[in-house]
């Protein structure tokens, strides 16, 4: 699958980039200063589960993690709000195919398991979805659905305002065209830029 070997030489690129500046430090001196609010974009390539080959499109990103998290058991949580229009690249795919979601869920940084600069998560999102493609009927060209998502990923701290991300994310949109779900997945590689604020 393309998705797959782009996912990994582009991983290994960015591997090799950043490890020169990391620290042998298991973990950063002092407070542990993850922002309390992120924005931030990526460029995504899924398999659209429509037909063969990937598709690609822009990603946006909004992480944040509110004061009252920081008590409750809840300081590894933020708040994730995404929108995905993969829309470029059609190959065999109906000359309309577009997916596009806006939603939101929750984000879980896995503080425990971090290492160097490096920092994974899980997420799980619901969101608004929009489909365009071609069945046949020329009346019957667009859709929408309740898209359900879980997916992870892992951090890596450029500087104290600057994190990049790599993200996987597998996609429900139940019962399209029958009684399956469709499920496209893919990578989004990207960063977010960090404003002030500090998890504990």
């Amino acid at each position: 699958m393309r998705c797959k070997m782009l996912f990994g030489c582009v991983l290994a690129a960015v591997l090799t980039f950043v490890a020169g500046p990391a620290s042998a430090q298991v973990v950063f001196a002092g407070q542990q200063d993850h922002p309390r609010f992120s924005v931030g974009g990526g460029f995504s390539a899924f398999d659209e589960n429509w037909a063969h080959g990937d598709m690609y499109g822009p990603t946006i990103w909004a992480n944040w993690h509110p004061p009252f998290m920081d008590h409750f058991y809840l300081s590894n949580l933020s708040i994730d709000a995404e929108a995905k229009d993969i829309t470029w690249d059609k190959g065999g795919h109906p000359s309309n195919f577009r997916t596009a979601t806006v939603g939101g869920g929750l984000l879980y940084h896995a503080h425990r398991f971090r290492f160097y600069r490096f920092e994974p998560y899980v997420k799980g999102t619901v969101s608004f979805g929009g489909i365009n493609f071609m069945v046949g009927n020329p009346y019957y060209t667009h859709d929408t659905r309740t898209v359900y998502a879980l997916g992870g990923g892992l951090d890596y701290r450029v500087s104290h305002r600057v994190t990049a991300r790599v993200d996987y994310e597998y996609q429900w949109w139940p019962q399209f065209l029958g009684p399956n779900s469709l499920n496209p997945n893919g990578f989004t590689f990207g960063a977010l830029y960090n404003f002030g604020g500090h998890w504990r």
